[in-house]
């Protein structure tokens, strides 16, 4: 049985708690932890408080989604001893330390999981599995609300899980109104496989997330606000077989000694390709 450690803002877990106790294979050791409970929740009250380092001790795997609890010293002494990291959030590792992490866990052959659940989704699970490069990609994502928002770490996670390589050319384009309280970041990746992706993302007055794929013998139109899937004009069902568990895929694969689906080495790629996207999107900003 593998033993879960809790660490972070325990009230935003309910799900993977939900999840973790209906897997025989998993038992939940405690948890440390940030913030408090507006009310009162039994499924959370009956787990264990430890201080984090009693708590890396007696868990074989810590799901985080607080990384400041967590030192980078932290990381590396948990990784060292071999416990299982599944980030719920994203640490702000520079690409030096996230290199070295990416070593480490090599090394000591664990599994550093970062959630991308853009990537999971039933539409972008099923266009993964029928598309073949050289694709074009179109993808629109805004937020009514970016404040504290993870919103171009998702996207980045997103191509990289599609294409599997970094982008050799990068342009982009961004424009504010405060006035209108809007923001609109485009970016252009440029792909070896001759793969072209178009981003658009930031901040309106509703929410979108709007993906068009064209393709050899390929259209698709993929809205997930509206619920509107379209492949080559003809309404789409995405199965039952597309709606996977992010995080029980990922207990799956250190049962089985798989690669975790967004491992460490992903995470680094996205790290090196968003220095990039800021030194070019600052351009603007310092106008």
């Amino acid at each position: 049985m593998l033993k879960i450690g809790l660490i972070g803002d325990i009230k935003l877990m309910d799900t993977y708690i939900l999840s973790i106790r209906k897997n025989q294979n998993l038992h939940i050791s405690g948890k440390s932890s940030i913030g408090t409970r507006t009310q009162k929740d039994d499924s959370i009250c009956s787990i264990p408080e430890f201080n984090r380092i009693e708590l890396i001790e007696r868990s074989d795997i810590l799901l985080v989604n607080y990384f400041p609890l967590l030192p980078l010293d932290l990381v590396q002494k948990s990784i060292k001893k071999g416990k299982h990291f599944y980030a719920a959030d994203y640490p702000e590792f520079s690409s030096k330390e996230c290199n070295d992490l990416t070593k480490l866990s090599e090394e000591a052959g664990i599994a550093f999981h970062f959630s991308n659940p853009l990537f999971n989704l039933p539409g972008i699970q099923w266009l993964n599995d029928i598309i073949k490069a050289p694709i074009f990609l179109d993808i629109s994502y805004f937020k009514k609300d970016i404040s504290g928002n993870n919103q171009l770490i998702e996207l980045l996670l997103l191509t990289e899980g599609i294409t599997g390589l970094s982008p050799k050319k990068i342009e982009a384009l961004s424009f504010r109104s405060d006035a209108g309280n809007t923001e609109f970041n485009n970016l252009r990746f440029d792909y070896s496989s001759s793969t072209v992706i178009n981003l658009s993302f930031g901040l309106k007055y509703a929410d979108e997330f709007v993906v068009k794929v064209y393709s050899d013998g390929i259209n698709a139109f993929l809205d997930f606000d509206n619920n509107i899937f379209l492949y080559n004009n003809a309404p789409l069902d995405l199965t039952s077989k597309y709606s996977l568990s992010e995080f029980n895929t990922f207990i799956d694969n250190i049962l089985q000694k798989k690669e975790p689906v967004t491992g460490i080495a992903s995470y680094l790629s996205v790290i090196y390709t968003l220095e990039q996207v800021k030194a070019k999107l600052f351009q603007f900003a310092s106008t």
